[in-house]
C-alpha cells in the first residue's frame, strides 16, 4: 500500500491495461488536474501483467508530457526507462522513472516543499522589490532651478 500525501493523484494500472486505456486515464487524470489542485501525479505501472516495452513507454511519456503540461509525474514500475524521461523533458514536462515507491514519493512531495519556501521567500523579498521598482520622483537640483529662473528672467526682457 502507498501511503501519497493529500495533494498528489495515484493513478494505478490494472492487470490488462493496454496503451490505449492507460493514455485515456492519463487524459483522464490531466482533465481533473488544475493549476489550483493537484499537481503532482504518481502514475503506478507496477499492476500491469507484463513489463511495458521501451517503445510504448516513451509514447506514454511523450503523451503525459504533452496532456500534464506544469505537473510533476512520477511513473513507477518494475523497471525505469530513461528515454522516456528524455522525451517528456524536451517537450517542457517533469517527469521521472523510479522503482522505489518511497522514492517517488519524496521526489513528488518535494516539489511542495520547494514551492512553500518559495512562496515564504517572495513573501519576504517583496517589500523590497516594491521599494527598488518603485517609481521615484525626482526633484530638480538648486542648479537647476537657479538655470530655468535666470532663462525666464532674459526671455521677457527686451534686447
Amino acid at each position: 500500500m502507498i501511503n501519497l500525501p493529500a495533494s498528489c493523484f495515484r493513478l494505478a494500472a490494472h492487470r490488462d491495461d493496454s496503451l490505449r486505456t492507460l493514455m485515456a486515464s492519463v487524459d483522464a487524470v490531466a482533465g481533473v488536474t488544475s493549476p489550483e489542485g493537484r499537481r503532482r501525479v504518481l502514475v503506478d505501472l507496477r499492476g500491469l501483467a507484463r513489463a511495458m516495452p521501451h517503445t510504448e513507454a516513451v509514447i506514454l511519456c511523450h503523451h503525459i508530457a504533452s496532456v500534464m503540461v506544469g505537473s510533476r509525474v512520477a511513473l513507477l514500475a518494475d523497471e525505469v526507462v530513461r528515454e522516456g524521461e528524455s522525451v517528456a523533458k524536451m517537450l517542457g514536462g517533469r517527469l521521472r522513472w523510479f522503482s522505489d515507491p518511497s522514492a517517488a514519493i519524496t521526489w513528488l512531495d518535494s516539489a511542495r516543499l520547494r514551492n512553500a519556501s518559495l512562496r515564504a521567500a517572495n513573501a519576504a523579498l517583496a517589500p523590497i522589490l516594491e521599494a527598488v521598482t518603485r517609481p521615484m520622483t525626482r526633484r530638480p537640483s538648486p542648479e537647476t532651478a537657479t538655470a530655468a529662473a535666470t532663462r525666464e528672467a532674459f526671455s521677457d526682457s527686451t534686447l
